[in-house]
Parts: structure tokens; C-alpha cells; sequence
């Protein structure tokens, strides 16, 4: 209950930047990992592959992060 009156704050706070906690939690990992798989990032972050790859997708289209072939990176 206190995590998500948290997680309601943040993203309020957030919201005239057009982003969530979430993401921007998600970018921090991405960011510090230099790179990391779909997977590692649904381990490392503690969620659902599928709301990590919702996420992923979202933010792929706002130009947040890019997605690539690990022989392309």
C-alpha cells in the first residue's frame, strides 16, 4: 500500500515531463547495464517479462530507448 501511494507521488511529480516511474526506473537500469536483454531486464527490475516489454515498446516509440540485434551491437 505505502509502495504504491509512492509510486503515485512520483508519478505525479513526473507527469508534466510525460514520463513514470517506472520508465524512468527502467532507463536507469538501462543505462547502468551499458545495454541488457529484455530478459535481464525483467529479472533485474523484479517485474513480469510482459510488463517489461509493454514498457520497452512504449518507450521505444516516445525515441527513449532503442532496441537492437545483439550481432548488430
Amino acid at each position: 500500500m505505502i509502495n504504491r501511494a509512492i509510486t503515485r507521488i512520483y508519478d505525479e511529480a513526473l507527469r508534466p515531463h510525460g514520463i513514470r516511474i517506472a520508465q524512468l526506473n527502467t532507463m536507469v537500469v538501462v543505462m547502468e547495464s551499458g545495454g541488457i536483454t529484455p530478459n535481464e531486464l525483467s529479472q533485474r527490475m523484479h517485474m513480469d517479462a510482459s510488463t517489461v516489454s509493454r514498457n520497452v515498446e512504449r518507450m521505444c516509440s516516445n525515441g527513449w530507448l532503442e532496441l537492437v540485434c545483439l550481432d548488430d551491437a
